[in-house]
């Protein structure tokens, strides 16, 4: 899977509203996938990380 910024969002709130609804696609991946991968990762904190980081993002744009 390859995400990728898109090159037309024209501001920077539709960059934080992109990015915000990718990292929740990554938190999922992460619980998702790795899991199968590598079963010592711990997926679970990991995909909490992202999401702790989509939250901050989200707090700092006042949404």
């Amino acid at each position: 899977m390859r995400i990728g910024v898109p090159l037309d969002l024209p501001d920077a709130d539709t960059d934080r509203a992109w990015l915000c609804e990718t990292l929740t696609e990554v938190a999922t991946l992460t619980r998702t996938h790795l899991p199968r991968k590598a079963r010592a990762y711990p997926s679970e904190a990991l995909a909490d990380e992202v999401m702790g980081l989509r939250s901050a993002l989200l707090d700092a744009t006042g949404e």
